[in-house]
């Protein structure tokens, strides 16, 4: 930790150095680093992901005994930790070594090392990529091209593949989670609505909580096939709202839908006393499942249990490996394309057996 400390300036000054070089000098980039020093599991882990690839290992040589058994990796750099000398020698060799590569990229699995950051900033990568545990650190801003912050329930496999190329797929196992959440769900509520309230708004500092146009599309669209529904009220704080004219031009097309704009206890008994909630994850929300009144939830970034989850509450999510990405990035995996927030009109079917 205190050469980390130490070397941070110097991982800098590489990193800024190697940027600039790479525009001018022509470099033949190829194979992949991978960072671990701790843990030998971790490398059986990911045996099946780098077997028969181009992978060499950074770790400590109390794992050689795995990596020469199961044969793990190309090529292995060895620290050996057993007492400061010999940790400083490796460490020095390792370095030295590392610093006349060229990978495609660097994979740091090591979350809060500061040597293993400096060996990523030292080492010549076309890709830095890693895994952290610091919320909206901008070290990890400025060395990664591509990071994952704590991800949840995230087997090693998967979050390569993330850091590799990121994609919009699935956490099985959060999946699996709102499922039975979702079959449990009280459908009893959904027995006797005549009207429901939309609740679109969430705090300024999170836009992408939002539902996009065409989602809010289907779930109206949903709502209007359904018999027994007689008014759609959304209800905002303000014409300012980003959403407002959206849903004012809406009114057009879906004439159940009236826009309404509210105090603050005009808002609270809205939602107080409406048949039916649908929101994002938002102070709507939370109101309503303190009320213990039926809501359908649309997640993206957050995660449904994240603060509280009622089963008079039926979530909407893609259950992304990626998320929840809210107030841990200050570069987000999916550059701000909000995949999490994408959904098809199935993912609204809910809304089709109100009344039934």
């Amino acid at each position: 930790m205190l050469i980390g400390f130490v070397l941070l300036p110097t991982c800098i000054f590489i990193r800024l150095v190697r940027r600039g070089l790479g525009k001018f000098l022509p470099v033949r980039f190829e194979g992949v680093l991978v960072i671990k020093f701790l843990g030998a599991g971790n490398f059986l882990a990911i045996k099946d992901t780098i077997d028969g690839r181009d992978v060499d290992v950074v770790t400590a040589s109390s794992n050689a005994g795995v990596l020469k058994s199961f044969s793990i990796g190309k090529k292995a750099y060895f620290i050996d930790d057993s007492s400061l000398f010999r940790l400083c020698l490796t460490a020095s060799v390792c370095c030295f070594k590392l610093f006349f590569r060229h990978y495609h990229q660097v994979i740091n699995l090591e979350t809060e090392s500061k040597f293993a950051k400096f060996l990523t900033a030292l080492t010549s990568a076309q890709v830095l990529s890693g895994v952290t545990n610091v919320h909206k650190s901008y070290i990890d801003l400025w060395l990664y091209d591509r990071y994952l912050v704590n991800p949840l329930m995230l087997n090693k496999a998967t979050l390569i593949a993330q850091l590799e190329g990121f994609h919009a797929s699935p956490n099985q196992y959060i999946q699996s989670s709102i499922s039975k959440h979702c079959e449990q769900f009280n459908r009893s509520l959904l027995k006797e609505v005549s009207s429901i309230t939309i609740s679109p708004t969430c705090s300024n500092t999170d836009q992408m909580r939002r539902l996009s146009e065409q989602g809010w599309i289907s779930v109206l669209d949903a709502l209007h096939s359904v018999k027994g529904v007689e008014h759609i009220d959304a209800v905002f704080s303000s014409q300012t709202d980003p959403q407002y004219q959206l849903f004012k031009e809406l009114q057009a097309r879906f004439p159940l839908l009236d826009v309404k704009v509210t105090s603050y206890q005009e808002f609270v008994e809205q939602i107080k006393f409406t048949d039916l909630l649908i929101t994002v994850d938002s102070q709507a929300l939370h109101l309503r499942q303190q009320f213990g009144a039926a809501a359908v939830a649309i997640y993206g970034p957050t995660s449904p249990f994240g603060i509280n989850l009622n089963l008079t509450t039926y979530p909407i999510t893609r259950s992304l490996v990626c998320s929840p990405c809210t107030h841990k990035y200050l570069k987000l995996p999916c550059d701000g394309k909000a995949p999490c927030m994408d959904f098809d009109m199935d993912a609204f079917d809910i809304l089709l057996e109100i009344n039934q």
